[in-house]
């Protein structure tokens, strides 16, 4: 998102980020904008509101997401650079 030089809201940044994976990385990704917002109100509901809102088995799933995520923008940034 920085490399293409978008800058997120100062109060908005997950839903900027939401929106440049929708309009960036088309519709084979268009679920890891949808995924992402659902961890961030979860995240939001855990720090603000309950303990125990996610087990073990989310929370592994969401780290795995996450490096998949990592992956797929490696790869995006390197295929962009060579």
């Amino acid at each position: 998102m920085f490399q293409k030089g978008y800058r997120p809201r100062e109060s908005s940044q997950h839903a900027t980020m939401a929106d440049f994976i929708k309009q960036t990385l088309g519709k084979n990704h268009q679920n890891l904008a949808t995924l992402f917002d659902q961890m961030w109100r979860k995240r939001n509901r855990l720090v603000y509101e309950a303990a125990n809102l996610v087990g073990e088995k989310e929370t592994k799933q969401a780290l795995a997401l996450a490096h998949d995520f990592v992956e797929l923008i490696t790869t995006l940034i390197n295929k962009e650079t060579t």
